[in-house]
């Protein structure tokens, strides 16, 4: 990954060969803030199969865009079913958990509200 205050170039492929040999979390989870500014952050999380990233919101809009793998989101009473090459958007602050239904990779996008000074 190379950067610099305005641009960031991120090599996938890299990052994602990267994560699946990372010391995973308690929970065998593995991420990786890929891009980093102020409005918007770009993560890359890796789940082994069977595992469950418990419930929790954000205070952002979010995309979750599956690049391996297959996941299932629960969210509002819905089930969401993401196997590789889908991508869902949630508005913010709606409570939500992912589970892997097989080793999976995804892109986890975050769209904060800039704050006003």
């Amino acid at each position: 990954m190379s950067s610099t205050t305005e641009t960031t170039h991120v090599d996938l492929n890299q990052a994602i060969l990267t994560s699946r040999t990372a010391q995973p979390n308690p929970t065998g989870k593995v991420t990786t803030a890929l891009v980093s500014f102020a409005a918007l952050r770009v993560v890359l999380v890796t789940m082994p199969g069977g595992s469950l990233w418990e419930q929790h919101q954000t205070t952002g809009r979010i995309t979750v865009q599956v690049l391996a793998g297959h996941i299932r989101l629960n969210a509002e009473g819905a089930t969401h079913d993401l196997p590789t090459g889908h991508l869902l958007a949630l508005e913010s602050n709606i409570p939500h958990d992912v589970e892997a239904l097989v080793d999976s990779t995804f892109l986890l996008t975050v769209a904060r509200q800039p704050s006003t000074a």
